[in-house]
């Protein structure tokens, strides 16, 4: 629950970072012969000259995407500790070891997330701070971030899960090889299994009183392949459902992908938030046949 939140936060903030940078590219030129000029650098403000291309962000985009940094380091930590586990930064427990959520599912959303992680990274080290490639910068930035997060369980009362952090390291690992290779067909997605079960628990207020862990269960994760057609295929994991059934469900899903749809139709900033939407969220007319 808590790992959708920030990622939602973050998210936001890097997305709003990009829009800035897509539309600042915008210009057109005219090309003098006469002229000797070798390099030119570019910013948010257009400063022109000829062959080499450097890109520097502006003040305004530096500043946001140090705020964001901040948040990484110093906000998210304190919004576990506080709203979260409901106790200020300041007050801690003996460092333990649990897996108080034992379920697959919880380790493949620690995947997904530890990938998202990354790529928000990536652009975030990229549009800000002007860094050309910073793929592996990126990975351990977004490693660095959920070891804090994971070692702030460690001091609650839920307690530091090997199992989370090996889906955390993994998850980074494959956004950097999504970061490498963008084409590659196969996506590991998170997606709603039972609309009608997350409507009534949103209007519960997300009580984790009346359904514990049973939220597990209305959602699903996916191991997919994308075909050209925008159909696509996979294995599907959820937990079982009943709030004290801990049983891990497997399926097999089908599908159409509506955002893939869409996202490969254009190249404006919104259709490349949707792409990233799309390698991590599976928003599709799908069939999903469990095991039970």
């Amino acid at each position: 629950m808590k790992t959708r939140i920030l990622l939602a936060v973050l998210f936001c903030a890097v997305s709003m970072i990009q829009a800035g940078h897509d539309f600042s590219y915008d210009f057109n030129y005219d090309i003098n012969t006469d002229l000797d000029i070798n390099t030119y650098t570019v910013t948010d403000s257009y400063q022109i000259a000829s062959q080499d291309f450097v890109f520097e962000p502006s003040l305004m985009r530096k500043t946001a995407g140090t705020a964001i940094l901040c948040f990484e380091i110093i906000g998210a930590p304190i919004l576990q500790k506080y709203i979260f586990w409901h106790r200020p930064p300041s007050s801690y427990k003996a460092f333990k070891f649990d897996e108080t959520e034992p379920y697959l599912m919880d380790k493949s959303l620690h995947f997904i997330g530890g990938a998202v992680m990354t790529e928000l990274n990536y652009h975030l080290l990229k549009e800000s701070f002007g860094f050309e490639d910073p793929v592996l910068a990126a990975g351990a930035a977004s490693l660095a971030f959920w070891t804090v997060m994971e070692c702030l369980d460690g001091v609650s009362s839920v307690g530091f899960s090997v199992r989370d952090q090996i889906g955390n390291g993994l998850g980074v690992l494959y956004g950097i090889f999504r970061l490498k290779y963008p084409e590659f067909p196969i996506y590991i997605r998170a997606g709603v299994d039972d609309m009608k079960r997350t409507t009534e628990w949103a209007q519960s207020g997300f009580s984790l009183k009346k359904y514990g862990t049973d939220y597990y269960s209305m959602t699903k994760t996916e191991l997919i392949y994308m075909f050209d057609n925008n159909l696509y295929a996979g294995a599907a994991l959820s937990k079982g459902v009943g709030k004290n059934n801990h049983d891990n469900r497997f399926g097999i899903s089908f599908g159409y992908d509506l955002i893939n749809g869409i996202e490969k139709n254009g190249n404006s900033f919104l259709y490349k938030v949707l792409g990233l939407g799309q390698r991590y969220a599976s928003v599709s007319i799908s069939v999903t046949y469990w095991n039970r």
